[in-house]
């Protein structure tokens, strides 16, 4: 997916944390790479003030919602692929059925000649003991 650069942008440089940290589009309008870069700047900030509740709550909701928007991308990525594979996977036996069928079509027409031959076989021997 194509990333603007504007939304990679902090929101703001002059007021202060976390605003200098976040960026603009988080979390679905940046990069994953982009979003692990915040979210550590998040976690050093929430080490430093651990003991502060309110800073601790702030802190904790961004990177939850950043792993949130990576768990859901990767899934995404996981529903697509596992979507493929089932359709190839449907494709695939359909062939495989066809296949049989053709298969199972042409061991009936081959056993029809067979009895066909010996049959013809059996009237040559029954003409020759005459």
């Amino acid at each position: 997916m194509k990333y603007e650069k504007k939304d990679e942008k902090v929101i703001s440089n002059n007021i202060g944390y976390p605003y200098d940290v976040i960026p603009k589009g988080y979390p679905n309008k940046v990069s994953d790479n982009k979003i692990d870069e915040t979210i550590n700047k998040v976690l050093n900030n929430l080490k430093g003030n651990a003991g502060i509740e309110s800073v601790v709550t702030r802190d904790t909701a961004f990177i939850n919602l950043g792993l949130n928007e990576l768990n859901n991308r990767q899934n995404r990525k996981q529903s697509r692929i596992a979507f493929w594979i089932s359709t190839l996977s449907l494709l695939l036996s359909g062939a495989a059925f066809i296949i049989s069928m053709l298969a199972l079509q042409s061991s009936r027409e081959d056993t029809i000649m067979l009895h066909k031959n010996l049959d013809e076989l059996k009237n040559i021997s029954q003409a020759l003991n005459k």
